[in-house]
């Protein structure tokens, strides 16, 4: 590391280093200019003055004063020009200009020689204000500050009057007499016009910083730089705009947390000056000086974050490379083990950019010294996906690798960050790019040792391997393919004797009978079959070899093919089996009908036994078919039994498809659910390409999940191809293994969100927090999105506010520690105001409790603090005594809040509890665990189980049966029956309320709440819902609503009321 942190401080030493200036020698063409002009000036004022002694006419004698004036003016400033141009070398402060001071001087006189004789002169406000700028010219500040006092009280409706009122605020400014400034900038506002009006805004901005009015002058500087977009134009000081955004980084970063806490806006101040810059060049400066004043405060994180950001945007070079010496210093300093995805392209366009330079010789020797830094920042990347496992994460670490390679290909570390490479793809399930790196390696680098070479041709080998089966994109399979023979060649011709090598040489006839390339595979699998007849493939190898031959329609030869297999010595018992059946089946093959009719009205079992007689022939297949009709026509379970015997004997028949399609539906009449979900998750895995396949994996997966067997509903999502759904199922009943497991390997925001929480409460809390930080950072796009960047803000909140609580208790109070408390108020509000602000359901109501418990803390803290040697308690309590009651304030609000919010829109949340009595919630609060049912069928009673029988589809004996379900426990059980219910009748409100009956059962009371209001969307006057609603309301303090609901839900004694409790 302190090699490191040493190249960083060598990358800027040779762009310090500047050549001395070269002396200036005069422009003879500038010069000549400059005296021609001094002539015509001269000639102007001696015509002018002629006038002047000839005119009669009294009422022109100001203009021709006023004229003569300015020529003395321009004369003493062309004249200053040429002495500068004849003595380019001689510094200003040694430059004599006695003679045009003169000149000023004069022209002065004659200024004054107006206002003495002329005190009607219309012009003779600008004529003040001309004394008064020739005064300032000369340094003159007091006799300036007569002149433009005059103005305002001689001409109060003039725009020189605003002029001089700014011009005087300037002078005291200047003086340090800020207040004095401040009012001469305020009384100019009310009558100044563009461009003064800006000028007032942004110097009061400025003034009202020294005098620590932090709000008011970020408030003066917006005047200027977020002015309507029809106002006038600044006349030539559009800069000011851009110097006001940038002098406003100063009063934001000095805002009290209670100023920001009513300002959402500046709390993260990036995003702020984002959405104000206006164009990417401000924005670029306002970033150079966030990351300054960040650092002053001792605001390192964020300070990064906009070194970054400008890191980022930067397309100079310079700017570039000290913005992201400046980042990388200050991730350092954090001890961030953290960067970016996008760091490393971005870091090897500004090495690019660095080749490119041709101005500054040092800059290759610059681009060497950061090879240490760039990978430093890939081996920290690498560390951060490792640790996580996320394959989007290792995606983007392979990336980082190839930038890394790009600008340093033969370093002395590139053989190591390419090894590092391939196995980042091997781990993000890149194989075929894995293993194409792995080679690369081999024929590239210079391996001595053969061990050394082995272990990557293997690794190659391996990565090709898992590149090869059917789900593997075909691109990916077509490539390792290829790589996989090349590979295998290259390790046949290294180790000829290596026990491997049979295995690699299996693999590489699959390939061919893959692709295939028959004669090839049929080659290949005889040459292995011949060197390795005992090997355990031996038997995969002789079915591939023989039906290289049967693929083709070649049955002589595979009969020719089968008996050279079986006369081979050495071949295993497996294997030649399978050689003799083969060759018996070629034989058979022309003579096999797939034909045949069966008309018998006999019963089931009959039609079961001559099937038994005939199996594996057409006859055969239509009698069990016909068996399996007839039982599963009487609803009888021993359906199930000759169903899935058919479909073992007759699988490629087009008709096992119906038979399982039909062996799920009775499953379901029967209530037998979990050989419902089996048959359905089975149908989706024999039949992936059929339209219903995805619906079955669904239908699978909800039943499952409803079960409580959540391995197996996983599978069914991920057949389903809902990896959504699936992560959502295993946070739901708390299998944190399973679930960081499989948000490894989805990528967005939900996979991220997901691993946070399985290793948040796995009891890895820091890795967790890491990822539910970059959650809480993201802005979902869809209400699930939102809801998990909200419950993450409120997490990383909650973790933060735990410290934040006894951060400096017991210490002595400080200016240091309020700073440092302060700053983690920021950081917490900031999180908790972005979950407020997503809309995050009851996310946003936990936010508002944080708020207050934030609020409250920071005023305990306070009101507890120790006061600093040489004061008294009563003393400091007296200091911060406003600050105390500013928070508590905002915590009773935020209370206030929280409460008001989750009973206008019926929030059911233990935060409400939280608010209403001031006591710590814990976020783990808002999750009951989901009980797991009983496998076992339905225990149904019996009128109930014959009405069933007779009609499957009646909604009001299912909802029967549902309440027979909750009243026994099996809540989650009654799930399945109910939405059988609603699916038949999908207008019926019942089905919906007897759903949030069994929620309520099962304690979870936002999905209890969501299906009442559906019922009541369908039916308002349902009794059964509005007792629901009420005694949701009831339970949760919402007492109106509660009167409201209770008033439409009818008596007690309501079909279903008592199922709960709380419906009475």
């Amino acid at each position: 590391m302190i090699k490191i942190l040493l190249a960083v401080s060598l990358l800027s030493v040779s762009a310090q280093a500047q050549n001395a200036p070269a002396k200036k020698g005069r422009d003879p063409v500038a010069v000549k200019k400059l005296e021609e002009n001094l002539r015509k000036v001269e000639a102007s004022i001696e015509v002018t003055r002629q006038r002047i002694k000839s005119q009669k006419e009294t009422q022109f004698a100001p203009d021709l004063y006023f004229m003569l004036a300015e020529l003395l003016h321009d004369k003493a400033a062309v004249s200053a020009s040429l002495k500068k141009e004849k003595n380019p070398n001689t510094p200003d402060g040694e430059m004599d200009l006695t003679a045009e001071k003169r000149l000023t001087a004069e022209a002065i006189e004659n200024y004054k020689l107006i206002e003495d004789r002329y005190p009607q002169y219309a012009a003779l406000d600008r004529v003040l204000y001309t004394i008064a700028q020739e005064y300032k010219a000369l340094n003159d500040d007091q006799n300036a500050l007569v002149y433009l006092k005059k103005i305002p009280e001689k001409f109060p409706d003039s725009t020189y009057s605003v002029k001089s009122l700014i011009e005087i605020g300037d002078i005291f400014f200047a003086r340090k007499d800020y207040e004095f400034a401040l009012g001469q900038f305020r009384k100019a506002l009310p009558k100044a016009v563009e461009p003064d009006r800006s000028s007032a805004n942004y110097k009061i901005g400025w003034s009202l910083i020294h005098s620590d009015k932090w709000l008011e002058s970020l408030k003066s500087f917006e005047q200027v730089y977020m002015r309507p977009a029809n106002a006038v134009p600044l006349s030539g000081k559009d800069d000011l705009s851009e110097e006001a955004l940038v002098a406003s980084v100063w009063p934001l970063l000095e805002l009290s947390p209670q100023d920001t806490l009513k300002r959402p806006a500046y709390q993260k101040p990036i995003e702020y000056y984002r959405s104000v810059a206006g164009d990417k060049a401000r924005f670029r400066r306002v970033l150079t000086r966030l990351s300054q004043r960040l650092t002053l405060k001792k605001r390192e994180r964020e300070a990064a974050e906009a070194s970054l950001e400008l890191f980022r945007l930067s397309d100079d070079l310079g700017e570039k490379k000290a913005a992201f010496e400046s980042a990388y210093m200050q991730f350092k300093k954090l001890k961030s083990d953290y960067f970016p995805v996008w760091m490393a392209s971005e870091l090897r366009e500004l090495l690019l950019m660095m080749k490119r330079n041709t101005t500054d010789p040092n800059m290759p020797k610059d681009v060497v010294k950061y090879e240490a830094v760039f990978r430093d920042l890939v081996t920290v990347m690498n560390k951060n996906a490792v640790s996580t496992r996320r394959q989007d994460d290792l995606r983007d670490v392979a990336q980082a690798y190839d930038e890394y390679l790009a600008i340093y290909p033969r370093s002395p570390k590139s053989p190591l960050m390419k090894l590092n490479r391939a196995e980042a793809l091997f781990q993000a399930g890149e194989f075929a790019r894995a293993g194409q790196s792995y080679y690369d390696i081999v024929r590239t680098a210079k391996i001595k040792s053969p061990k050394r070479r082995k272990e990557l041709l293997e690794s190659s080998l391996d990565s090709f391997y898992k590149a090869l089966p059917e789900t593997a994109a075909l691109v990916d399979r077509f490539q390792s393919r290829d790589g996989y023979r090349e590979v295998a060649a290259q390790f046949g011709k290294g180790f000829p004797q290596d026990a491997k090598l049979p295995a690699i040489q299996f693999n590489v006839a699959k390939t061919y009978y893959d692709e295939q390339r028959f004669d090839e595979a049929a080659n290949s699998l005889w040459n292995f079959l011949k060197k390795n007849p005992a090997h355990e493939e031996s038997k995969t190898a002789v079915l591939l070899y023989l039906d290289c031959f049967y693929l083709r329609d070649q049955t002589k030869e595979m009969a020719a093919a089968g008996k050279r297999v079986a006369a081979l010595p050495g071949l295993s018992a497996a294997a030649l089996d399978t050689a003799k059946k083969a060759s018996s089946q070629a034989e058979m093959k022309a003579l096999r009908s797939v034909a045949g009719d069966f008309g018998s009205k006999n019963y089931a079992t009959k039609f079961r036994e001559f099937a038994k007689k005939n199996k594996n022939s057409a006859m055969g297949e239509q009698a069990l078919y016909e068996a399996f009709t007839s039982m599963k026509a009487e609803a009888r379970r021993e359906a199930y039994d000759i169903g899935e015997e058919y479909i073992a004997s007759y699988e490629k028949n087009p008709r096992a498809k119906e038979v399982l399609l039909a062996l799920s539906q009775l499953s379901l009449i029967m209530l037998d659910y979990q050989r419902a979900a089996s048959y359905m998750g089975t149908y989706a895995q024999k039949y992936p390409q059929d339209t219903n396949a995805r619906t079955m994996a669904l239908q699978a997966a909800q039943i499952y999940e409803n079960l409580g067997s959540t391995r197996e509903a996983m599978t069914a999502y991920q057949m389903a191809g809902d990896s959504n759904a699936a992560l959502k199922m295993l946070f739901k009943f708390g299998d944190w293994a399973e679930l960081n497991k499989a948000a490894a390997s989805v990528s967005g925001l939900s996979g991220q969100y997901y691993q946070g929480m399985s290793l948040f409460r796995s009891g890895n809390q820091q890795a967790g927090l890491s990822l539910l930080r970059r959650v809480a950072e993201s802005s979902g796009s869809s209400p699930d999105e939102k809801e998990m960047t909200a419950h993450a803000a409120v997490m990383v909140a909650e973790a933060e506010l735990a410290a934040f609580k006894s951060q400096g208790r017991g210490q002595t109070f400080s200016a240091a520690l309020l700073q440092s408390k302060a700053s983690q108020y920021q950081g917490i509000s900031a999180h908790l105001q972005a979950a407020v602000g997503s809309g995050g359901g009851r996310w946003v109501i936990g936010a508002l409790y944080n708020l207050g418990r934030l609020n409250r803390d920071f005023a305990d803290f306070l009101k507890a603090a120790a006061p600093p040697a040489g004061m008294a308690p009563a003393q400091l309590q007296q200091l911060v005594q406003g600050q105390v009651k500013g928070y508590e304030q905002v915590a009773q609000e935020n209370f206030a809040t929280c409460l008001k919010l989750a009973e206008e829109n019926e929030i059911p949340t233990g935060y409400v509890q939280g608010c209403r009595a001031r006591n710590d919630i814990a976020e783990t609060s808002e999750f009951t665990p989901w009980p797991k049912s009983s496998r076992a069928p339905a225990n149904v009673p019996a009128d109930l189980a014959a009405g069933l029988r007779k009609d499957p589809r009646s909604p009001e004996l299912l909802r029967r049966l549902a309440a027979s379900e909750i009243r026994s426990g099996q809540s989650s059980r009654a799930l399945l029956v109910l939405s059988r219910a609603a699916e038949i009748a999908p207008n019926d409100s019942l089905n919906e309320s007897y759903l949030g009956v069994a929620y309520l059962n099962l304690k979870q009371y936002g999905y209890a709440q969501n299906a009442f209001q559906q019922a009541l969307s369908k039916n308002p006057s349902d009794p059964l819902a509005n007792r629901g609603m009420a005694g949701i309301s009831r339970a949760f303090g919402f007492a109106a609503k509660a009167k409201t609901y209770m008033a439409k839900g009818g008596s007690s004694g309501t079909p279903g009321a008592d199922l709960h409790p709380w419906l009475k």
